[in-house]
């Protein structure tokens, strides 16, 4: 993991998270979402740089795309945040690369703006929310 580099970037209407600069990015969120998920993101990890880059923890990476997937189709992207940054199951975080997989497999091989297919992300938001509840009410 020394070589990545993860980091959020926002454009005021486009988050895009990415592992390194030069990659496609994992995952894309336009519109209202966006900005909701950005804000909760700088509350936690301080401010962007003046481009719109906040720089995220290699060893957090999984945790906050799995978090934002789950903030998708959530009300509170802060709320979870906060249980998603005490404990991410590990299933939670396999279920992100099943999705990058999976689009990979919806595209067959086709470039696209992001890893994780936009309809993929929004019917698993509800999937992942759910795992992140249930882990959250068995664990104190």
């Amino acid at each position: 993991m020394s070589n990545l580099n993860p980091f959020v970037y926002y454009n005021g209407n486009s988050l895009a998270f990415y592992l390194t600069e030069g990659l496609v990015p994992v995952l894309r969120i336009s519109g209202k979402k966006a900005q909701y998920i950005f804000e909760a993101l700088t509350t936690m990890f301080g401010d962007p740089s003046p481009q719109g880059i906040l720089q995220i923890p290699p060893n957090q990476f999984p945790v906050i795309i799995s978090w934002a997937i789950a903030s998708i189709t959530h009300n509170d992207p802060q709320i979870l945040l906060k249980k998603t940054l005490r404990y991410t199951p590990r299933v939670v975080a396999d279920y992100v690369w099943e999705l990058v997989y999976l689009s990979s497999l919806k595209h067959n091989g086709k470039k696209r703006k992001a890893l994780i297919d936009g309809n993929l992300a929004r019917q698993a938001s509800k999937h992942l929310k759910g795992l992140i509840e249930i882990y959250h009410e068995a664990i104190p």
